[in-house]
């Protein structure tokens, strides 16, 4: 039987809120099963919804490109990135989508893209505390620290 606080092959768990911090746990049996399936725990916190969002209405895509000297680095700056995403006003993000991974002469490079629908909703700022990622035979985790702040609101 499945530990239902475990996440799936390309899922995340999202922790308890303490102290208005949370973790989100991705894995994947590649990197990028595990990133991607972090960026949507990270949306998935922001936007204070775990089920699917409604990506399929997305007429927007918004691109997100990180650089940094290993994975944790890459995940963090494309994290930040779609956090910014989210910021904007004038889209409301609903879904990410990690494309690709390439190593660099300086780490790795990665992009995807965040996709929203014009429009702006309330939301409370978050920022990336840590992260870590583990290599576990076979199998890649991913964790993500949240802190969550103040509100801030958007056109809508």
């Amino acid at each position: 039987m499945r530990d239902e606080r475990e996440p799936v092959d390309g899922g995340f768990v999202i922790g308890p809120w303490q102290d208005e911090r949370t973790t989100i746990t991705a894995t994947g049996t590649t990197t990028a099963n595990a990133v991607n399936a972090g960026l949507s725990g990270v949306l998935a916190v922001y936007r204070g919804e775990i089920e699917a969002t409604g990506a399929d209405d997305a007429t927007t895509a918004l691109p997100l490109r990180a650089e940094a000297s290993d994975l944790a680095g890459v995940f963090t700056s494309l994290a930040a990135s779609l956090m910014d995403e989210i910021d904007h006003d004038a889209y409301d993000v609903r879904g990410v989508r990690f494309d690709g991974m390439v190593r660099t002469d300086d780490g790795l490079a990665g992009w995807g893209y965040a996709l929203a629908v014009p429009e702006g909703r309330r939301r409370s700022p978050l920022a990336i505390e840590d992260v870590e990622v583990f290599d576990e035979g076979g199998a890649f985790t991913l964790r993500a620290r949240l802190l969550r702040g103040e509100p801030v609101s958007g056109t809508g």
